[in-house]
């Protein structure tokens, strides 16, 4: 899938389900987040992670 497609095809997720997500999975996603761009690398980001059990 190409980004065009990806974007023409993505969706808004409002409704979640209650899964647990492994810890070493929930590490892994916040890494990449935390070493995205961000605008003029402003890094005006917060995170929020509950990862209790």
């Amino acid at each position: 899938m190409d980004v065009f497609d990806a974007i023409a095809e993505r969706r808004s997720c409002r409704n979640f389900k209650k899964v647990s997500i492994p810890r070493q999975d929930l590490l892994r996603i916040v890494d990449a987040a935390r070493r995205a761009p961000s605008g003029a690398n402003a890094q005006k980001w917060t995170f929020v992670v509950n990862d209790r059990q």
